[in-house]
């Protein structure tokens, strides 16, 4: 039933006559008793997505952790009622995504976020959002379904007018099929090791799509509860064995990335193998 929700919706998403945030079948319903301030989408934009706190250097307010996606972007933004935590609105629209089975990412809380100007101005560039640093809330993660994939943003912040103002930004596109298997930019796939046939398409795909794309390879490995730290090199070299393969098969070994993790990220779903080599393409901009 997941499933068949979250499908409903990424197709809503992806029509182009989509104007309000009231008609998506996201399965979300907005606070009670709140008004849609803004809802607009966005076909081919490129995204700035942000999973760390942001900060300002050299006059730049940049992240340690965040990329360009490029998809379809639909926006909608919420004014709640007065007289309710932005913890208590953000968590009533958190609850919804996740339990569509989407992932999270990266959150963070109050101050932990850093400024709320700045995610209003600079992140968002929509100045209503800038609420009080202690009542702020941030969330994002991936989302994946039959066809298409993509990334979701939450931000919930209390102004002084005594309102939350949530904005939930949904970032889509569509995956691209090479033989059997689905690759999407800007989202997370695993391979098992270096023979798995996914290599092999993987290659394919890449050298027929051009040179802009770039492959980050992150290894993992069991866990020996004896000795926590002894699959991290394990991990290292299976992601360097897939890395291999690919340049083997004519890919920029400039634009092939491997890490190892160990054991400290397991697997994410029952279905996921522990010992694996987690996958994410992306495109220079």
């Amino acid at each position: 039933m997941k499933t068949k929700y979250l499908i409903a919706f990424i197709s809503l998403v992806l029509v182009s006559t989509f104007s309000a945030a009231s008609e998506l079948p996201l399965q979300i319903d907005p606070f009670p008793d709140s008004t849609e301030e803004f809802s607009e989408s966005k076909q081919g934009t490129t995204y700035r997505w942000v999973y760390s706190p942001v900060k300002k250097v050299s006059n730049q307010f940049i992240a340690d952790e965040e990329e360009r996606v490029k998809g379809n972007l639909s926006r909608a933004i919420w004014v709640s009622p007065s007289g309710f935590t932005a913890d208590f609105v953000h968590k009533h629209y958190l609850k919804q995504i996740m339990s569509l089975g989407s992932n999270v990412r990266y959150d963070c809380a109050k101050r932990g976020c850093g400024r709320s100007h700045v995610w209003a101005t600079q992140i968002f560039k929509y100045p209503n959002l800038y609420g009080l640093d202690d009542h702020q809330y941030y969330a994002t993660g991936n989302f994946s379904s039959e066809g298409f994939s993509g990334v979701w943003v939450l931000y919930t912040a209390k102004r002084g007018n005594n309102r939350s103002y949530t904005l939930l930004d949904i970032l889509t596109h569509e995956q691209i099929q090479d033989g059997e298997v689905k690759f999407s930019i800007g989202n997370w796939f695993y391979v098992e090791n270096a023979e798995d046939f996914r290599v092999q398409d993987l290659s394919s795909f890449i050298n027929n799509e051009g040179n802009d794309i770039n492959v980050l390879l992150v290894g993992h490995s069991i866990l020996d509860a004896a000795n926590p730290l002894a699959g991290n090199e394990e991990s290292l070299n299976l992601a360097r064995s897939v890395r291999n393969q690919l340049i083997a098969n004519g890919i920029d070994e400039n634009r092939v990335l491997a890490r190892g993790l160990g054991a400290l990220a397991p697997a994410y779903s029952p279905s996921v193998p522990e010992q694996r080599v987690d996958v994410l393409l992306w495109i220079t901009p």
